[in-house]
């Protein structure tokens, strides 16, 4: 019996290596779809046969992580929690009064942070960049404002917004417009990932209607300011295993809950309206409309 080459010796002990590699990656691929992570066959517009490649889920080219802190020596964590605090008062002002951060504080947190809000958020912050975007605060504000309406119509159904938003075309369109549609995108793609974790992994209701789509006006609006502030850096050219890590960082730090129908009952509170017309950030109150930030 021949012996192998050492060579040959060495490309077997590499593929196996390899084999075993992939097999431990399919594993935690499968473990983390067991704790929420999208699968192969999820689509946006909530059809497990569509064919469209727009729908299809697939791994994050891009993100943005965290700094430590702001420009201003804030904790950037600090920036997330005041976020939190601002939409639970703002939702469901009798969970703020004990003075204690609870369940609504950490769901807020847990879809603000996690891997597809921050990929929709970096491919808004990417079409503003390579289009030279650059609004002032009152022109996001203003924006936002106009984008609520059609919000409001279109949340029972967002789902038929997803080929909608697909099949846009809009290089020829003005500045004002092509924002607008980039916010647009951004509130699709956060609103059919919320819906495909609520209930199931997480007690993400957040008002219902009008409440739900300034509550994701809101959220959009933060990051922007989030991002204007120096919070993150971005990170592109994302290969299969590093958004694997981020997904296991993200599940591990804010782990699914189990979710007992006194918890659906009360993550369903909060009534239509009660947010009033509301877009806060960065621990004061900040009205749609108002003057920008002085500080």
């Amino acid at each position: 019996m021949s012996v192998p080459s050492e060579s040959a010796a060495g490309s077997l002990s590499r593929g196996r290596l390899l084999l075993r590699r992939e097999r431990e990656r399919k594993k935690r691929f499968e473990h983390q779809v067991a704790r929420g992570r999208p699968d192969t066959g999820w689509r946006k517009c909530g059809d497990g046969t569509c064919s469209r490649p727009s729908c299809r889920y697939e791994d994050m080219s891009g993100t943005v992580r965290d700094k430590e802190s702001n420009r201003n020596g804030i904790p950037t964590k600090d920036m997330f929690q005041r976020f939190a605090d601002e939409m639970v008062g703002c939702m469901w002002p009798d969970e703020c009064l004990g003075g204690s951060r609870g369940s609504k504080h950490r769901a807020v947190e847990s879809l603000a942070t996690s891997p597809p809000t921050r990929f929709a958020f970096w491919q808004f912050r990417e079409t503003c960049r390579k289009q030279q975007l650059q609004p002032s605060e009152k022109g996001m504000k203003k924006m936002l404002m106009s984008l609520l309406p059609g919000l409001r119509r279109h949340m029972p159904e967002v789902e038929s917004l997803v080929h909608q938003e697909a099949d846009a075309d809009c290089r020829e369109a003005s500045r004002e417009r092509r924002l607008h549609d980039a916010a647009m995108e951004f509130v699709v793609d956060v609103e059919v990932w919320r819906r495909s974790q609520d209930g199931r992994f997480r007690a993400w209701t957040f008002g219902q209607g009008g409440e739900a789509a300034e509550f994701l006006a809101a959220l959009l609006l933060h990051l922007w300011l989030m991002d204007r502030e120096d919070c993150f850096e971005a990170e592109r050219g994302m290969d299969g295993r590093r958004c694997d890590e981020l997904w296991q960082e993200w599940l591990d730090e804010r782990p699914a809950v189990v979710l007992e129908e006194e918890a659906k009952e009360e993550a369903a509170e909060g009534k239509e309206g009660e947010m009033r017309s509301y877009i806060g950030g960065w621990g004061e109150a900040r009205w749609l409309g108002g003057g920008e930030r002085r500080d």
